[in-house]
């Protein structure tokens, strides 16, 4: 079977300013991300998971054992991810951090995907491969990503 190959689908309206109730937000590590948790205040690394609650930092470098502790203390929860350059992929191919059990424990819906155009644009569709066939497929489809305040696309998850 060859592969497929997809695009961002459509642009969806722009969307009013979304609160930043007091919920668990994990980023991700890289620059795109970094300039968000800078505008929250918060200074993250470029290398491992950051966890921000109310606007400050609760966990800095975090692995899957911290992140377990702090969805089981804080409860809802958000991971933000951001598409690696060139091949598309939020989630999987070598993140420790976010692994099945993470992400169940977070839910699918509440996967949240930035990314800058320039990075979407040169994107065929978006992938996943956290190592669990059956939750990698609960991902197939369309989600939304966010690339720039109140603009955001929808874009294919193979």
């Amino acid at each position: 079977m060859g592969e497929r190959r997809c695009r961002a689908s459509k642009r969806l309206r722009p969307t009013s300013s979304r609160v930043w109730v007091p919920s668990l937000y994990l980023f991700s590590p890289g620059p795109t991300l970094r300039n968000i948790t800078g505008e929250l205040g918060v200074v993250n690394t470029l290398l491992d998971v950051d966890v921000v609650r109310a606007g400050a930092l609760v966990g800095k470098d975090v692995n899957e054992s911290g992140v377990l502790d702090l969805l089981e203390r804080y409860g809802k929860s958000k991971v933000v991810v951001t598409p690696v350059d060139g091949n598309g992929f939020i989630l999987g191919r070598g993140s420790k951090q976010r692994t099945p059990e993470v992400i169940r424990g977070v839910g699918i819906n509440n996967i949240v995907v930035v990314g800058t155009r320039g990075q979407v644009n040169q994107l065929e569709c978006l992938r996943v491969d956290t190592g669990d066939r059956a939750l990698d497929e609960m991902f197939r489809g369309y989600v939304r990503v966010t690339v720039g305040y109140g603009e955001a696309l929808l874009m294919e998850v193979q």
